[in-house]
């Protein structure tokens, strides 16, 4: 998945604690990275764990080939709640 100006304008200021521009690098690079080792038929689950967790943060919207898009989960606890400060401060404690 490519990240998206939409995607970044739709960064709630307070699920992240870096500057907008460095959130936006390391989530597009490991989006990259995913779709590059994926082209080479190798799992990547470092870019993966990234992706997954800067997705859930930014309240991203899956695009799937195929059935209904739905708001990114978070990685560990894969509940169904958007993410907020105190929600990602939670997930994080639980790893």
């Amino acid at each position: 998945m490519e990240v998206t100006k939409e995607d970044v304008e739709r960064i709630p200021l307070r699920n992240r604690r870096v500057p907008l521009h460095e959130f936006v690098a390391v989530w597009a690079e490991a989006e990259r990275r995913d779709a590059e080792q994926a082209e080479r038929g190798v799992t990547d689950w470092y870019a993966g764990g990234v992706i997954v967790t800067c997705r859930w943060m930014t309240r991203a919207v899956g695009r799937p080939a195929s059935g209904p898009r739905r708001i990114a989960r978070p990685p560990v606890s894969r509940h169904d709640e958007r993410a907020f400060e105190e929600l990602i401060e939670g997930e994080r404690l639980r790893r």
